[in-house]
């Protein structure tokens, strides 16, 4: 398998152990097509083609293989297409951007010759535990960055402001360096840190802006639009308890500064 997602050495150990199992699990069992050419736009791999009494060993070209509009890797030189649906239904589709050449196995013929050795059976079942932990690697990895919030990195001189009370926005924001202070009717009630994240409460609330939040020294924050601060919770929950002990620090210096007037 190739695949251009960031993985651990472990990837490349279970990988490399699978062409293995492949190459001694299928040693002496003939093809029923050596090195056949799968053309152009055919199927090799899904759910709709499950019941397919074939499987493939690819010998030349690298295809697709997509999970729902999702690319987790493409297949090399002796990798194997379609018997993993052996164990049950395929989650995965490969369908051909270019043409490919494969061996293909008749699922049911090689299977018979499989289990009447205990070695090649033993091979097959450790393949599938392999492939799986393949698998929920690359899916997770996928769903990951699937999930994983964009934004944008920007710049404030001292005096610009970040947030205007009363603006109806539900950017979020997390301070990268320098410091801001929050205003109240004009009057400040507190400041923003490095690595704070601030700006959340409209964006949990949806009603319009609390506080004036201005750039108290040149300031580089991270700005989170849309449902991006709902990823950054959902793939780093630490930043949930971040957003509790900012509001609650906020709070306290708000009722501080009020009960002093």
């Amino acid at each position: 398998m190739i695949t251009f997602q960031n993985t651990d050495p472990q990837f490349d150990v279970l990988n490399r152990r699978l062409h293995e199992i492949a190459e001694e699990m299928l040693d002496g069992i003939e093809p029923e097509e050596e090195n056949a050419l799968i053309q152009k736009g055919e199927i090799m791999n899904s759910a709709e083609v499950n019941g397919r009494e074939l499987f493939f060993r690819i010998t030349e070209g690298n295809p697709p293989v997509m999970y729902g509009d999702r690319l987790l890797f493409h297949y090399e030189y002796g990798d194997l297409v379609g018997i993993e649906s052996m164990q049950g239904a395929a989650v995965t589709e490969s369908r051909l951007d270019l043409a490919v050449r494969a061996d293909i196995f008749n699922k049911e013929k090689t299977l018979k010759k499989i289990r009447k050795d205990d070695k090649r059976n033993e091979l097959l079942w450790e393949y599938f535990a392999v492939y799986s932990s393949i698998m929920q690697v690359l899916l997770g990895n996928s769903l990951a960055a699937s999930r994983r919030p964009h934004f944008q990195l920007k710049h404030l001189a001292a005096g610009e402001i970040i947030i205007r009370q009363g603006a109806t926005d539900t950017e979020v924001y997390s301070m990268v360096s320098g410091r801001a202070e929050v205003l109240v009717n004009d009057m400040k009630v507190g400041e923003v840190g490095e690595n704070e994240i601030f700006g959340e409460m409209s964006r949990l609330t949806g009603k319009p802006r609390s506080a004036t939040v201005r750039a108290k020294t040149d300031c580089d924050i991270m700005v989170f639009g849309g449902d991006d601060f709902n990823s950054l919770a959902e793939t780093n929950p630490a930043a949930l308890m971040d957003i509790a002990r900012n509001l609650s620090e906020r709070l306290k210096q708000l009722n501080t500064t009020l009960a002093g007037q």
